[in-house]
């Protein structure tokens, strides 16, 4: 699961196709589950949780590929859209 910040004009639907574009074949599905603003969260953004469903087919993952897949997947969301992670 990642948690990011973006400008709260960035569509989530946006946000996914850039996830599955970034995403490698590891990359299995992606799922909303949460959008937040409020307390913690700065003016003119939001908070968009997703759920990534990473799965190989010839053999376990390891923490390396996992890690390595959302590394990519998150500096590609931060040069298309500004968005960091939310801590």
């Amino acid at each position: 699961d990642i948690a990011i910040l973006v400008s709260q004009e960035i569509l989530v639907a946006s946000i996914s196709s850039e996830i599955r574009a970034a995403g490698s074949n590891i990359l299995k599905e992606v799922t909303l589950f949460d959008v937040y603003t409020g307390k913690g969260v700065e003016n003119g953004l939001k908070s968009v949780a997703l759920g990534l469903i990473l799965q190989g087919f010839s053999r376990t993952l390891t923490d390396e590929d996992v890690d390595s897949e959302v590394v990519k997947i998150i500096e590609s969301l931060r040069q298309k859209f500004g968005a960091t992670l939310r801590e």
